[in-house]
């Protein structure tokens, strides 16, 4: 995805759980790649990933490569997302000039650190963070108009040392309630 959810706050990912009746359960979101920049946006603050509503549970987004620019956000929230409702785990943060911002439950965090001090649910395996926030080193410029549709990244990005394999989630349960 790039540059996807360029109007109305929706992200490049959206999970939106607008009532009871219409909630998002047991669902994955992985292994995506999201470039999002702050270039030609109708209304709204653009954003990796939305959560809008407060209907959903048991959604884990893992191993996913999330690249930002300019005031886009890494994640927009209504509210403050319990791993319970969704866990974020495994995921790549980065940002190409070194803006990091969660727009997180109405607070504001202008870094990792900050969002994580604050959501310590978030992006922990056990005692471990385990999220990381190395360039990717696509072949082609994700921003670049011409070159955007290739989001391949190259033999020597850290990214793909990095194993995480999802179907060791699915095996168990990743949270309590959840069904196997």
């Amino acid at each position: 995805s790039v540059n996807d959810g360029r109007k109305n706050n929706y992200g490049g990912i959206t999970v939106w759980g607008a009532s009871s009746d219409y909630s998002v359960t047991n669902c994955t979101i992985y292994n995506n790649t999201v470039c999002t920049d702050d270039d030609l946006v109708v209304n709204g603050t653009p954003a990796a990933i939305t959560f809008m509503g407060t209907s959903y549970k048991n959604v884990l987004v893992a191993n996913n490569i999330f690249v930002n620019k300019g005031d886009a956000h890494f994640i927009n929230a209504d509210v403050l997302v319990s791993k319970f409702s969704a866990q974020l785990l495994h995921n790549d943060y980065y940002s190409y000039d070194n803006r990091y911002i969660f727009d997180y439950g109405h607070q504001k965090f202008q870094s990792i650190r900050t969002w994580l001090e604050n959501n310590p649910d978030q992006e922990i395996s056990g005692r471990t963070i385990a999220l990381i926030t190395v360039n990717p080193l696509f072949t082609h410029n994700p921003f670049d108009r011409q070159e955007r549709k290739d989001l391949s990244i190259q033999k020597k990005s850290p990214i793909r040392k990095r194993l995480f394999i999802i179907p060791s989630y699915s095996n168990r349960k990743v949270f309590p309630g959840a069904s196997q």
